[in-house]
Order: C-alpha cells, then sequence, then structure tokens
C-alpha cells in the first residue's frame, strides 16, 4: 500500500518534488530489508502549503494607503491607491515575519517588523528603504509606533523589556527611554504630543507619562492595575487608552478621567473623525466599528464580521473611514450611509506564502493546513488546492468522522467547518479570559473534544475544555493545573494526562516553578494526580502517552526529552534537545518534532520506544511552521505530512531510511534567548 501509493503521489502531481536520502548510498537498514532509493524518498514536496496577505500594521500617506504584512517571510509592504483601489507596488523588508507597527512622519513611512525589532524607513518618492536601528535582542518585537507633533517617531517594544524608543527624522538620532514600568514586559500602545510621551502596558495595564525631555515617568491610568492596554490615541487635550472593553479618557496629569465602555471583548483601534471630532473604535471579536455617545461606545457598522483590525483612518475629510482587517481585506465605511466595501488583498498580488498554524489530515489523501485567517484544503494526488476563509488562526486542526474541527485564537472557540461547502459554525465560546487553543484531542467514548488552553496575557491558569459537537455545549474547567497553561493532552481509556507550562498566558511573573503532569478521570471531571517530573524545567510543551508511558519534551530552562512512568510517577531516561517541537505515536513509535531555527535544520527525531537517545529520521526540514512544528500522519505507512521550509511535504519516517547522521547528542543546546519570541507571535494585536 505504501508503495502504491508513493507512486501516486509521485505521478499525481506536477507540484511534487522529491529528494532521496543520498545519491546512490542507502542506509544499511534498508539494504538489509531490500528496500530500493525509490523506497526511501525522503521528502516529497507539493507546493506552498498556506497563503496569505494578512495585515499588521496599516498607514495612510496622502491618497495611499501602507499595509504591512504577517506570516510572510519577510514582510511584504503593499501601497494601494484609496480612490482606485488599486495595487501600485510593494516590497519587501530585509528580515522577518512581520510588521505591527507603521506610522508617518515628514511624508515618509515608518515600519516596526519582528522578530529582529528592525526599525526602518521608506520614502515614497525615491523608493528608498533603509534599515535604521534594531530596538532590542532578537525575539523584540516593535508593537506600535505614533509620531509627536514636531515630527519626532516613537515606538514601543517588548518583550522582554518593556521599552519606548524615539527616533528623530531631522538629526538621525535614537534614544531609548528604557522599561517604563518594573516587570512589565510588552508597550503595546503609544501615543505623543509636543511635551510627553504615553505609553500602555501588556498584561498590566499601566498608562506611563514619559517627559520627552527629563525621561521622568508617572503612571496616569485612572483605575488600579487594568487591563492591559493595548491602543493609545492623543486627541487635543486628551489622552485616551483602550484597555479590554474599556477606554480611558483622561488629561495628561490623569486628572477629570472618565471610562468609556463597549459590548465587545476588547478595544481594537481608536481614532477621531475630524468631521465631528467624536471618537470612534473598532472591537474585537465583533468586527464592528463603533461610535463614542457619552461615556459609551455603541456600534454603527459590522465591515469586518468577527475579525480584528489592523488600522482605522478617516479619509475623504472624515466622510469614509478606511479600515484593515487581520484577515487581509481593506474596507471603506461610508459614515453617512453606513454602507461598506471591501477590498481582499489576496486579488491585488500581496499574497504570498506563510508560516503554517496546524495541520491534520482526512479521508481520500486530503490534507488540510491552518493558515492566518484560512484553511487551504490539499489534494497533492490530484494536483488540487482551495482556500477556505476563516476568521482567526486554526491554532489546531482535527477531523473528526465527517467534520473538520478548528481551534481558533484569538476568539477562543472551536469551529466546526463542512468542508464541501466551505461552511464552518462556532461551538461556542470559552471566555473565562482563555484566548489561545494549545492542543485538542477527541475522546470517542463521549464524542467531546478536549482542549487544552491558555489564559490571555497576565493569567497564569489555563484550563481544560469540553467542547460537545453535537449540542454545542462547551464546558471550562480553568486551573485545572494551578498557575498553569494545558499545553497538551494524551488520552489512555478515560484518563486524560495533561501537562503544564508555568509561564501561563505570559507577560507575568511565574507562580510556580516546575511544570506539572495532571491524570485527569473523564468521567468524575476530578484529578486523580499530579507530578512534576523534572525540577524546575518550567515549560513542558507537549507529551503523548504510548504503552503505559508517557513522552515528553521541555522548553527553558534548556530544551530536552523525557520519558515519564505515571505508575511509578518517575523519569526514566531524559536528555537535551537542540530545540523543541512536539510528540506524536504512530505505528508503535514515538516521534518528535524540532523547529528549524537557522542554523538548526529542522528535524524529526524518533524517541522511543526502548531508545537510550533520539534518532534523527528526517532533517533539513526548515523552519514553516508559525507555532511548534506538527505532524499528520498516513494511518497505513510510515509517512507523515509536515513542512519543508514553506512548502507542504510528504516525509518517510520508516526508520530504516533514517538519515545516517543519528544517533546524535547535544551537549549544549542552545541559548533560550533564540526561541523567546516564539511566546508572542500571534497574540491580541
Amino acid at each position: 500500500m505504501a508503495e502504491l501509493r508513493r507512486r501516486t503521489f509521485l505521478s499525481g502531481s506536477a507540484l511534487a518534488a522529491a529528494s532521496f536520502v543520498g545519491a546512490g548510498a542507502l542506509p544499511s537498514a534498508a539494504r538489509a530489508e531490500g528496500l530500493t532509493e525509490a523506497d526511501c524518498v525522503q521528502i516529497e514536496q507539493f507546493g506552498y502549503a498556506s497563503i496569505t496577505a494578512s495585515i499588521a500594521g496599516m498607514c495612510v500617506i496622502g491618497d495611499k494607503v501602507y499595509t504591512a504584512s504577517r506570516g510572510q517571510t519577510p514582510p511584504l509592504i503593499g501601497e494601494i491607491d484609496i480612490n482606485t483601489r488599486a495595487l501600485l507596488r510593494k516590497f519587501t523588508l530585509q528580515r522577518g515575519e512581520g510588521a505591527w507597527a507603521t506610522t508617518e512622519s515628514g511624508g515618509k513611512l515608518y515600519i516596526g517588523s519582528y522578530p529582529d525589532a528592525d526599525f526602518y524607513e521608506f520614502d515614497p518618492e525615491t523608493a528608498e528603504l533603509t534599515r535604521i536601528t534594531t530596538m532590542g535582542p532578537f525575539g523584540t518585537l516593535i508593537w506600535c509606533l505614533t509620531t509627536a507633533p514636531d515630527g519626532v517617531v516613537y515606538a514601543g517594544t517588548g518583550p522582554p523589556r518593556g521599552e519606548v524608543w524615539e527616533y528623530n527624522p531631522a538629526t538621525k538620532q535614537v534614544r531609548n527611554f528604557r522599561n517604563i514600568v518594573p516587570g512589565q514586559q510588552i508597550v503595546r500602545g503609544i501615543a505623543a504630543d509636543d511635551k510627553y510621551v504615553y505609553a500602555g502596558s501588556l498584561a498590566i495595564g499601566y498608562l506611563t507619562r514619559i517627559d520627552r525631555v527629563t525621561g521622568e515617568k508617572v503612571n496616569i491610568a485612572p483605575v488600579p492595575n487594568p487591563a492591559g492596554i493595548g491602543v493609545c490615541l492623543k486627541a487635543g487635550d486628551r489622552v485616551l487608552a483602550g484597555a479590554g472593553p474599556t477606554v480611558f479618557d483622561v488629561r495628561p496629569d490623569g486628572s477629570d478621567a472618565h471610562l468609556v465602555r463597549m459590548q465587545d471583548r476588547l478595544v481594537d483601534m481608536l481614532a477621531v473623525n475630524p468631521r465631528d471630532d467624536t471618537l470612534y473604535a473598532t472591537g474585537r471579536s465583533s468586527g464592528s466599528v463603533l461610535k463614542r455617545v457619552g461615556d459609551q461606545l455603541i456600534p454603527i457598522a459590522t465591515p469586518a464580521p468577527l475579525d480584528e483590525h489592523r488600522g482605522l483612518f478617516f479619509v475623504d475629510e472624515g466622510r469614509t473611514a478606511l479600515g484593515g482587517a487581520g484577515n487581509g481585506e481593506l474596507w471603506w465605511l461610508d459614515m453617512d450611509t453606513r454602507e461598506s466595501t471591501t477590498l481582499d488583498l489576496v486579488n491585488t498580488g500581496l499574497a504570498g506564502p506563510e508560516s503554517v498554524q496546524s495541520i491534520t489530515t482526512g479521508p481520500d489523501e486530503t490534507v488540510y493546513v491552518g493558515g492566518q485567517s484560512c484553511i487551504m484544503i490539499h489534494q497533492p494526488a490530484l494536483g488540487f488546492r482551495r482556500r477556505i476563509k476563516i476568521q482567526g488562526e486554526p491554532k489546531k486542526l482535527l477531523w473528526v468522522k465527517d467534520r473538520l474541527y478548528a481551534a481558533m485564537y484569538p476568539r477562543a472557540e472551536v469551529y466546526e467547518i463542512e468542508v464541501r461547502g466551505g461552511r464552518h459554525r462556532s461551538l461556542g465560546l470559552m471566555r473565562n479570559d482563555l484566548t489561545r487553543p494549545l492542543d485538542m484531542r477527541y475522546h470517542e467514548e463521549s464524542n467531546q473534544l478536549l482542549v487544552g488552553m491558555a489564559a490571555i496575557n497576565g493569567k497564569l491558569d489555563g484550563a481544560l475544555v469540553f467542547v460537545e459537537p453535537r449540542r454545542g455545549n462547551v464546558e471550562v474547567l480553568k486551573g485545572v493545573i494551578p498557575y498553569q497553561s494545558v499545553t497538551s493532552i494524551a488520552i489512555d481509556g478515560d484518563i486524560a494526562y495533561l501537562s503544564g507550562d508555568c509561564a501561563g498566558g505570559g507577560g507575568t511573573p511565574m507562580v510556580r516553578r516546575t511544570a506539572a503532569i495532571a491524570a485527569f478521570d473523564l468521567k468524575t471531571r476530578q484529578v486523580l494526580w499530579e507530578a512534576e517530573p523534572i525540577p524546575n524545567a518550567s515549560r513542558l510543551v507537549h507529551i503523548t502517552y504510548l504503552d503505559g508511558l508517557i513522552y515528553g519534551v521541555y522548553r527553558l530552562p534548556g530544551q530536552q526529552w523525557m520519558v515519564f512512568d505515571p505508575a511509578t510517577r518517575t523519569v526514566l531516561r531524559s536528555g537535551p534537545l537542540q530545540t523543541y517541537g512536539e510528540v506524536y505515536k504512530h505505528r508503535g513509535k514515538v516521534y518528535a518534532t524540532q523547529y528549524g531555527i537557522p542554523p538548526l535544520p529542522g528535524e524529526i527525531l524518533q524517541l522511543g520506544p526502548d531508545l537510550a537517545q533520539p534518532r534523527v529520521v528526517a532533517t533539513n526540514l526548515g523552519d514553516g511552521f508559525y507555532n511548534a512544528p506538527q505532524l499528520a500522519f498516513e494511518a497505513d505507512s510510515d509517512h507523515a505530512w509536515a513542512l519543508k521550509d514553506l512548502e507542504l511535504a510528504r516525509i518517510n519516517l520508516d526508520p530504516a531510511c533514517a538519515p545516517a547522521i543519528q544517533p546524535r547528542s547535544v551537549a549544549e543546546p542552545p541559548p533560550a534567548e533564540a526561541y523567546e519570541w516564539r511566546d508572542v507571535l500571534g497574540q491580541p494585536g
């Protein structure tokens, strides 16, 4: 069957490209089993796994709108005529994966990227792109940019330092105001006037006023420890900051405070319409535009249903609102008629390959890939691909019976997808300060989906969530591992083993220092026991269960693998890894994926059973996943679907065909800071 299928894939798709284990040199194990080079094709590639035109940052200069991408490597910048809606030109940054932050000063566009924290200047007149500086170590994101009345540009960055930076285009000088609040790792919103910079932090919402001359810092937030601030605006003599579902409206000294509230999850964007000097906002998760009426924000239109917004501007003398949705659509809203129109950037030439979120397989040799605001459907044997648009990021995909299920970020819900028609429905919001799905499994006996969740930034308690597709019931058990996220779920009958992460949602100090495994009874909904396998290893990324043993991989401090006996609650074996990823069982074996962050190649290891050290079974896969690299297996072969760089790939994991570099020991893991940025990509923007 495996041989027949291999030939089908190689001959049935014009997209396929194959690479062999060695040029004329088979591993001895393969020769001993009578295998040929054709049997040991290592990787077959089938073109880009997903394409996107998702918007991270957005800026208006004159009659042009500039969009910055996320997920594409390197980031792509587009220039679009606001009136004709035509793509005029595009260019790429030198490196990175996206650009949240943009602003205009003196007719020039300024861009802040991640994870390299590069700060760029683009001159539309000369088309010259200049990388001015880098605002922090690798892993830092430039989250926000603003321009003061005198043209000086300010940036908010993090993690880990939560700093404010200044760039003066006139003098070309760069200044760092350093961390705005001790312990706060992210500056997410920023505004400026002729005297002060106003910076809003995550995870706790300090609104810090910084004297532009002396650097003196004062908190002017009107309530103690508010929700994290995601956006700031200076309008007249008022400072406005979006904190969760509330806008803080204060004077620069913090006096005369008003709390302006909305019936939505959080404030995305803020802007004042010059036609009537009225504050408008965009709301997540509704996707609505809201108008301030007194101390309330009232929805007036929904140009991007259920989506996040990456920009809000007023053009045509305030008669039209112009915005950008995270899914890659620009929208125009007539402020008089409240009617809106959209432009899908995928159709303009701004689409490109992206790092993907998730992968799974279904019937009929179909592979499903989760991308930014989309799911790609691949039938490689037929050379067929189709794209379904969806609101958010499918962090995990799972095929159950005749339906595809997607665990979604940032709305914290599971979609049930009817693939043929491209329709999907939500099975209900999880709420409870939850935002990021980390794992999803199906428990056949109860016909329920089990989802492991992380909390929002600044919270530590994740949850185990039960979703019943038939009725759409959602049951949330928060804090099932106290002060930890639930990163992974491994099922053995009516027992679910859960792994934890002490960092929780990120952005707040850890309470516990050792990640736990919990045994959970699915019938009684009770934790039977909890163990901490490796002391002071705070982040147990993923686990699986095979033949009475739990296999797991950690990150921080140092990457490592372990085999844990739940009967005796002891670690049987452990050792270092180059990077980290996820672990899977298939056909009596256990496999682990590893990030391919240069110069590391990206690999799949066999962890067990009965191996003293991991053995490399596939290598040189690159770094095509946005999250930890995943595998989707074929039921009746030793082949798995994953990525080779940004292309969909079918990978041969037959141990007899493994490359000759195994086994490998790792004397010294790479420094932890090389991977820290993975925690914050895709956080609420």
